[in-house]
């Protein structure tokens, strides 16, 4: 039997804080229910992923790159399905013992890693691998140098899931808020008469119009989506609306220059 979180109790978990010490009452006004928010039950509906989430990234930046490092190397070596002790210490030979077993009993407490007591070895959970797909396509698709890489992600985000038929309101409205945020950044560059500042956002503006165009194609299979709810639909009309806002920026552009 696979067991994804034997080990927890066991394992120095130096993160978990005691509710009494740390009740989320605390946090909101006297009166205010947690529970009566709408993000609230949508968060805690997600605490295993958040958990996990916890499990990588509390701490110091160095201890969160061990832990990814341990767990990208053993999920990307898909010629095994799992993994003995041996097999995880000559495989990650570059780590010492002690920070190698910590990192260990972190992910197992935490269902990245399963204990398969019978077969004495290790398998990356179902939860572990969502994780690091999650993370593989923001750091390819977000990088923080690239002015225009935040689109990508967030048009292959909404791209996906419209392809699985489940594309949230809350998706497209991370994209309709970024692409408010460009129209509005582009014109402030239009007022400022700087010729330096309109040619950099113009640069801006031609990657984020290749963007848009990619999204048009998405947009339009949402609107004609019949199992698309209200909410949906009008989200989506929104995004049509800021995209058009934003192609048009060019004569302005050209104007001001």
């Amino acid at each position: 039997m696979i067991d994804h979180l034997a080990g927890a109790a066991l394992a120095v978990e130096p993160l978990a804080i005691p509710q009494e010490d740390d009740p989320l009452q605390a946090h909101f006004q006297s009166g205010v229910a947690p529970d009566e928010i709408e993000q609230v039950y949508h968060l805690k509906r997600a605490q295993p992923m958040l958990s996990a989430f916890t499990a990588l990234f509390h701490g110091t930046q160095d201890g969160v790159l061990v832990r990814l490092l341990v767990l990208r190397e053993l999920a990307s070596d898909t010629g095994a399905s799992s993994f003995s002790r041996a097999d995880i210490n000559n495989k990650l030979a570059y780590l010492t013992a002690e920070s190698l077993e910590t990192v260990l009993n972190r992910l197992r407490g935490h269902g990245l890693l399963a204990w398969d007591a019978p077969a004495a070895v290790y398998r990356i959970t179902p939860l572990a691998r969502n994780v690091l797909s999650a993370l593989d396509t923001l750091f390819n698709l977000a990088k923080p140098e690239e002015d225009d890489a935040e689109m990508g992600f967030l048009l292959s985000q909404v791209a996906g899931a419209q392809a699985v038929g489940g594309v949230t309101v809350e998706q497209l409205r991370h994209l309709l808020g970024r692409l408010v945020e460009l129209t509005e950044e582009f014109r402030d560059a239009i007022a400022s008469g700087s010729e330096f500042r309109l040619r950099t956002s113009q640069a801006k503006w031609h990657m984020a119009c290749d963007w848009v165009e990619k999204g048009s194609v998405i947009l339009r299979a949402i609107l004609q989506d019949p199992s698309a709810d209200s909410a949906t639909h009008k989200a989506a009309q929104a995004i049509g609306r800021a995209q058009s806002a934003l192609l048009n920026m060019q004569g302005m552009f050209s104007r001001a220059l």
